[in-house]
């Protein structure tokens, strides 16, 4: 019994944690389009559902009390402090931007542009070619400046 309780303590902090990582991965700062939205009491908690898997930040009210949520493949619960059973409303859904500022900083390199991609492979034919002596060195530092140009 004790071993199924830490395993259940283990899975539910699993979960909490996938949940906070992945709101980690959204900017609510920037909202990109509106969203629906329902919301229901669930035992000691209330359910947040939206008819979006993308991030969205939810306004909800409970008892004329504002709530910002956000939910995250389309559904969030938050744990209900209320003595009776409140009345609940949604105000708002809007989609939220992705990825969270932070996280671009972290994979910046992963999201060159195309352009860029092309660029820098570009770049290293061009410095193979000049070593060998098949293009000018002014062709070589028009390879570096466009790389510079398109890859900032």
């Amino acid at each position: 019994m004790k071993s199924f309780r830490t395993f259940l303590l283990a899975l539910a902090t699993a979960a909490y944690s996938f949940s906070i990582n992945a709101s980690m991965n959204c900017d609510c700062s920037r909202l990109l389009e509106q969203c629906g939205a329902n919301i229901k009491p669930a035992g000691s908690e209330i359910q947040i559902l939206t008819n979006t898997k993308r991030c969205a930040q939810v306004t909800w009210y409970a008892d004329d009390v504002a709530h910002n949520t956000v939910v995250v493949n389309g559904k969030n619960s938050e744990r209900s402090d209320f003595k009776s059973k409140p009345f609940l409303s949604v105000g708002s859904c809007n989609i939220c931007a992705k990825p969270h500022p932070q996280s671009a900083k972290n994979s910046a390199s992963k999201s060159e542009s195309a352009e860029c991609q092309k660029r820098k492979k570009n770049l290293k034919l061009s410095k193979k070619f000049y070593a060998e002596g098949r293009i000018t060195p002014y062709e070589y530092e028009l390879s570096k400046s466009l790389v510079e140009k398109y890859c900032k």
